[in-house]
């Protein structure tokens, strides 16, 4: 696997290489460069374009960028992806919940911080966690509220447990009525069995606020809503906004990976 160092891109393009000091990525799988420069370049774009949110409109392309790649090659992409952004860890994990399976649909829970919401048990209560996937969308219901120390690499995660992974076997392809799912996600058990941060109190509920503006993002094409009006919205908005989709009769494109009207 090619060890690149630090890889900076400046507004989506390659802006070289940094070879100073940072963790070196676990030699999980043999990648080349031909492989691995058009990835890096498209994830580093994918983010810049979200603005470095959270939530479906990130985690369901990149996920589908990595899936055909094989699972020691997606691993080897996100390895080295890490290396030139320090803040990559938290979100390549929930990518990891979106693009593998386990044998028991349990993930161990990612040292990466203090988070708002945790399982109240153990990981069992919660197997995705932070992620919750319904109809084939993830919704992040946990945010990272700090960072204490240095928060575990996806690399160091993935050599400890990828033996447990497999690939999912199709790429994502959010179903016809994301609303429902949201509801379904917010609903569920793993959600509601789980316990808010000592840390963030009361302020739990911006966990679906923030689910359900990632939401808006990725069905903006079809609301047509403009950035101050995503800004405030909130799952109270959900009945008007899921009536307006779907008058759209909207369907998943493949292509620019987002939903698009009919109508």
């Amino acid at each position: 696997m090619a060890v690149l160092g630090s890889v900076h891109f400046e507004r989506g393009r390659y802006d070289g290489t940094w070879t100073g000091y940072t963790p070196r990525p676990v030699p999980l799988s043999d990648i080349s460069d031909q492989e691995l420069f058009p990835v890096l370049w498209r994830m580093s774009k994918l983010y810049a374009e979200r603005r470095g949110a959270i939530g479906p409109g990130l985690l369901i392309p990149v996920a589908n960028l990595l899936q055909p790649l094989g699972k020691e090659k997606a691993i080897a992409a996100m390895s080295e992806y890490e290396q030139r952004e320090v803040s990559a860890d938290a979100w390549l994990h929930s990518v990891v919940r979106v693009l593998f399976e386990t044998r028991d649909g349990n993930f161990r829970i990612p040292r990466v911080g203090g988070m708002s919401r945790s399982p109240r048990r153990s990981s069992v209560d919660w197997p995705s966690f932070p992620v919750i996937i319904r109809d084939d969308i993830p919704f992040v219901l946990s945010r990272v509220t700090f960072l204490m120390g240095y928060p575990e690499r996806v690399s160091q995660y993935a050599k400890e447990h990828s033996d447990r992974w497999r690939m999912r076997s199709e790429p994502v392809r959010p179903g016809a009525d994301p609303f429902a799912a949201f509801n379904a996600a917010t609903t569920s058990p793993e959600y509601l069995s789980s316990k808010m941060s000592d840390i963030t109190g009361s302020e739990g509920y911006l966990d679906q606020v923030e689910a359900y503006r990632s939401l808006i993002k990725l069905v903006q094409p079809v609301l047509g809503l403009t950035d101050a009006q995503i800004a405030v919205r909130g799952p109270g908005s959900l009945p008007k906004d899921r009536s307006a989709f779907l008058d759209r009769n909207p369907i998943w494109d493949e292509a620019s990976q987002t939903y698009i009207p009919q109508n």
